[in-house]
């Protein structure tokens, strides 16, 4: 037997303290990963190949990488999710990493569907079935929340909707998943990410945390206060022709007007344009590469940033992202439209502005009338407010589209609390108006602002129910319905006065001015446009109450708050449009009826006595098996 010489005694005792040979996350996702069309658009074996630049995010969370914080700010349907399934795979097939982990979606339905969808495929495979031990009837050990696997581990998944999920147990390995579209506060414990963080302070250095995230609103944004402490890596690709490297961004992406199908990303340096069949090789690895892009960062913490701008072949398109883009700004909600295409598509904060509109813009684009209402306008509605000393109420008439036209403005002065500014509105409520077609219009409905002198608008109103007239108040608030179902409101009478029973319409003031103003905002005829007319009323000061507030948005505790405000002390001109659209949303008509009767020869008719409706409109409203008028008369009965 040779004798064993001195320096192979070195390297084999070296080789007794080299660190096990186990796999990268990546590596152990093309090795074991298989997609199901339940998964992913492209089933089958997971490749690296097809998205190079989740590799580099995907092996920072590998058990032999030092990092400890992975923040992946993205656009949407570009990856980032998947990473984290990924990981969760690997914990689970690598026994030396076995230990719990806690997953949290936005919401406990969200937690469940991605168990379903994502996971439970995956738990199927044999390198990661092999340490789940087989459910008993009577061991709650294994449930839909819970997988216990190994001798250490165990999988949590929760909704960050719920504290109790969020406090199951401490973790060593934390996947908080889209943070942004979680609650501002949980169950009134505070929020959900400093509760999911604290579920690993007992594992310190030795902990992990994943957290992917389309970003929100600028300020209000969860992912963009932790990508800000992060040194910020982005993916640079090389220019095909000339080789400067770059990122992928908006400013790069050319096309011809009016066609987006030729859109190509242009290097800035030499201005060759790559298609997108260039992007195999954009993306490569060995081509493209994360760097850095800010110093003075913690050394175990990365963050990354990847706009769906980098969609492999075969997911979105430049052409599609640019038709979107295109597309939001042409849309009547555009502030909307472009934030969410910021959001998705750039993989960026949208930044709030002040939602306003320019009152010289309005009236400078007044028009003449043929007639009192145009040929498109088929009702009309009218909308009062209550002041101290008057009655302010302008006629809006509305077509498909809800397109409309002020079509006159009136007010009438007195105490509200006698009854000649009442009696005065009364007289005006019966007005006719020519129609286009020949045939006289006239109002139809109305609402009428019951926030002050309640107890009169209620008496008259009640007195009026016939003719369509209703109570309204408005209501501050995001996310309220534009009119909500009535609810009812009593009011005692005087000793041997009748009391007064009404329904009360209570309106979304926030809602109702988002949609005026979105649409004051239109530059081009059709549904939504506003019309105003060169008449008696109009007038530069009414241009200016319509114009009379803006949004401004607010930060309040770490959360996005649009907050109406008045610019002047008068704008009884938006809060008379308000209500009448109002009526528009509580009678609902149907164009097509409206349409035949205003648009077809008009007929010599005798006039009818009763409710003063517009012709044809009894058969224009939308007849439903229940309605908020017939529910309440019940009610009432």
């Amino acid at each position: 037997m040779s004798a064993i010489r001195a320096e192979d005694l070195l390297v084999y005792f070296g080789e007794g303290f080299m660190p096990p040979d186990r796999p990268q996350v990546s590596e152990w996702a093309e090795a074991n990963r298989v997609l199901t069309r339940k998964e992913s658009p492209f089933p089958g074996a997971w490749n690296n190949d097809r998205t190079p630049f989740l590799v580099e995010p995907m092996d920072c969370l590998s058990m032999d990488s030092p990092i400890r914080v992975v923040i992946f700010m993205k656009g949407g349907q570009i990856g980032g999710s998947e990473i984290g399934n990924n990981w969760v795979g690997y914990l689970m097939a690598e026994p030396a990493a076995h230990g719990p982990i806690l997953m949290v979606l936005p919401t406990d339905q969200m937690a469940r569907r991605t168990r379903r969808q994502r996971l439970e495929p995956m738990m199927k495979l044999p390198c990661v079935a092999r340490w789940i031990a087989p459910k008993k009837s009577r061991d709650g050990g294994n449930t839909q929340a819970l997988t216990e696997f190994g001798s250490d581990g165990i999988l949590g998944m929760a909704g960050a909707n719920s504290s109790a999920g969020l406090s199951q147990f401490s973790a060593r390995y934390l996947f908080p998943d889209e943070p942004d579209r979680y609650p501002e506060d949980v169950d009134g414990e505070g929020d959900p990410m400093d509760l999911i963080e604290g579920r690993a302070s007992a594992y310190a250095a030795q902990s992990k945390m994943f957290v992917p995230c389309t970003p929100t609103i600028d300020g209000a944004s969860r992912i963009q206060g932790l990508f800000k402490n992060t040194d910020q890596r982005r993916y640079f690709v090389p220019c095909l022709r000339c080789g400067d490297y770059d990122i992928i961004s908006w400013k790069r992406l050319k096309w011809e007007k009016g066609k987006p199908e030729t859109v190509r990303l242009v290097c800035l340096k030499c201005e060759h344009g790559h298609t997108e069949r260039d992007k195999p090789e954009l993306l490569r690895i060995g081509n493209a590469e994360w760097r850095q892009t800010k110093e003075g960062c913690p050394p175990d913490v990365r963050g990354y940033h990847l706009p769906q701008l980098y969609a492999p072949l075969g997911m979105r398109t430049w052409e599609a992202q640019v038709r979107q883009f295109l597309e939001a700004n042409e849309h009547a909600d555009r502030r909307r439209k472009l934030k969410t295409w910021t959001n998705l598509v750039l993989g960026e904060v949208w930044k709030e502005e002040g939602t306003g509109a320019d009152w010289e813009k309005l009236f400078a684009r007044r028009e003449q009338f043929p007639t009192d209402v145009p040929m498109k306008a088929l009702v009309i509605l009218a909308g009062v407010d209550v002041q101290d000393d008057r009655l302010e109420a302008t006629a809006w008439a509305f077509g498909r589209g809800e397109e409309s036209w002020a079509i006159e403005t009136r007010v009438f002065f007195g105490d509200p609390d006698t009854s000649a500014p009442w009696e005065q509105l009364d007289d005006w409520l019966g007005s006719s108006y020519q129609h286009e077609s020949g045939q006289p219009m006239e109002i139809t409905g109305c609402c009428v602002d019951a926030n002050y002198k309640t107890d009169t608008v209620y008496r008259w109103v009640s007195a009026r129910s016939h003719r369509r007239v209703w109570a309204i108040q408005g209501r501050g608030g995001e996310g309220r319905p534009l009119v909500a179902a009535p609810v009812t409101r009593k009011r005692a009478g005087a000793p041997g006065v009748e009391a007064v029973v009404v329904p009360l319409f209570i309106v979304g003031s926030d809602t109702c001015k988002g949609l005026i103003y979105a649409r004051l905002n239109l530059t081009e005829k059709g549904p939504g446009y506003i019309h105003v007319p060169v008449r008696p009323g109009f007038d530069e000061e009414w241009a200016q109450q319509v114009c009379g507030e803006v949004c401004e948005p607010h930060i309040h505790q770490g959360r996005l708050r649009r907050v109406w405000k008045p610019t002047r002390a008068r704008v009884e001109g938006l809060d008379c449009f308000q209500y009448a659209l109002a009526a528009l949303y509580i009678l609902s008509p149907v164009w097509d009826a409206l349409a035949e009767t205003y648009h077809d020869e008009p007929t010599p008719q005798e006039p009818e006595k009763g409710p003063r409706l517009s012709p044809g409109f009894q058969s224009a409203v939308r007849r439903r098996p229940t309605n908020w008028i017939n529910d309440w008369k019940r009610k009432k009965s």
